[in-house]
């Protein structure tokens, strides 16, 4: 696969082939990075354990897709969505594909986002790899 996602007009694109997961669970990261690494070979993939941790590498890196754990401890994954989207205002840049996590109910802030946001994606864990694969084939174009 390629990711060749449409870009927003005078926006800066996002870094592409890089993939930023954030998982508190280390083994959840590294499911992640096993399946995204045969998925799109071709993609850099950074990892972070909490939301302040994916907030700082989204900062450097500017990742086109980020998997991002809803609950988290020191910045709730949400949190850091909303920090990733005011960095992404600030700086002209284009915002990620956002695939969401939970191995929880869906909180009703997560809904409301995913309204307003349609080509987000919300998976509930435990996710199977050919879960994850059917996300990043709709986010990206083969």
């Amino acid at each position: 696969m390629n990711l060749q996602k449409k870009s927003d007009n005078n926006l800066t694109p996002c870094n592409k082939n890089r993939i930023l997961i954030v998982d508190d669970d280390r083994l959840v990261r590294r499911t992640f990075r096993i399946i995204v690494s045969s998925e799109l070979p071709e993609c850099e993939m950074d990892m972070a354990g909490d939301g302040t941790e994916a907030v700082e590498l989204f900062r450097e890196s500017h990742h086109d897709i980020v998997i991002l754990d809803v609950y988290l401890p020191i910045m709730g994954g949400l949190d850091a969505y909303r920090q990733i989207e005011k960095e992404c205002e600030s700086r002209g840049w284009q915002m990620p594909s956002i695939i969401f996590c939970s191995g929880f109910q869906v909180t009703d802030e997560a809904k409301e986002i995913m309204a307003k946001h349609p080509e987000y994606y919300i998976m509930q864990k435990p996710v199977t790899g050919s879960a994850v694969a059917e996300v990043l084939k709709q986010i990206v174009k083969v």
